[in-house]
């Protein structure tokens, strides 16, 4: 048996309408030793029935069920199921670039690193035709490739917002541990904490790998309770920025403020008031 060189995690919940050209795009990466994971928390929308499909056609396909509706949950389940040297994280409401997986394992082995991203796009589809693109770049000052030691730069909190855009070694994502409240609650953002600030080695790379989808209205970023979801994800990081030098504290509370106007921001583009973000 080949070895399984990426496990790709892929958190999931009533996605029909995206869930094709996203399995798509994982199954048809030029890197073919990979093991694709998908955490389906109960969709009643057919989702599960269209992951059945690529499941009997794609033995490297493997669908579990998740007992709770929880992202963290979820990739915490993933992560414990994990065979491969690296883990890759692809939101099922995404499309990925053909040689993603290929290109960040090969600089990962290259690197010996802890992580390793590329740069990504986000998108707003507005039909098959009108389409609307903006670059996401991980790392300030990037030029075609960056090397840092992670756990030892804060500001790199302050610009490299995503899990997705990257792959991490297994044995270390089996150290970070994702809060498992209830739904797709911003869990990512003390995961993402916890990578960043214990990361001995990571690589940034100028190079495409990821498609963030903007379009979809039932995504956690324009939920209504988004607001008391940040606020508990950032009460779950308190404990791990006790342990770390005061420049983590003060990204800490900057990330914080960031997050909490980026809410407001969401809010007005809504065109309502939230009476929910009052919790």
């Amino acid at each position: 048996d080949s070895v399984i060189k990426v496990s790709v995690i892929m958190p999931c919940l009533n996605v029909v309408n995206y869930i094709k050209p996203c399995m798509d795009s994982v199954i048809c990466q030029a890197l073919s030793d990979i093991e694709i994971l998908v955490i389906d928390a109960g969709s009643v929308d057919g989702t599960l029935e269209i992951l059945s499909e690529y499941e009997k056609k794609d033995s490297r396909v493997h669908v579990i069920r998740s007992e709770k509706q929880s992202y963290g949950y979820q990739m915490n389940l993933g992560i414990a199921h994990a065979m491969g040297e690296y883990i890759g994280i692809v939101e099922t409401d995404d499309v990925i670039q053909p040689d993603m997986f290929a290109v960040l394992y090969d600089e990962a082995i290259c690197e010996n690193a802890d992580y390793v991203k590329g740069i990504s796009e986000g998108f707003f589809q507005k039909s098959e035709d009108i389409e609307w693109r903006f670059p996401i770049t991980p790392c300030r000052d990037l030029g075609n490739k960056r090397v840092v030691v992670p756990k030892e730069s804060p500001e790199l909190s302050l610009s490299d917002s995503f899990l997705w855009n990257g792959i991490y070694r297994k044995e270390f994502m089996q150290t970070i541990v994702f809060n498992e409240t209830a739904g797709a609650a911003f869990q990512d953002i003390g995961a993402l904490f916890q990578i960043v600030s214990s990361a001995n080695k990571g690589v940034y790379l100028n190079h495409l790998v990821y498609n963030y989808r903007q379009d979809n209205s039932s995504a956690s970023s324009y939920n209504k309770k988004s607001f008391s979801y940040v606020a508990v994800e950032y009460q779950y990081i308190e404990q791990f920025v006790k342990r770390l030098s005061s420049g983590w504290e003060e990204v800490y509370f900057l990330k914080m403020a960031g997050h909490s106007i980026d809410r407001l921001r969401f809010m007005a583009a809504s065109g309502e008031y939230w009476e929910e973000s009052r919790t």
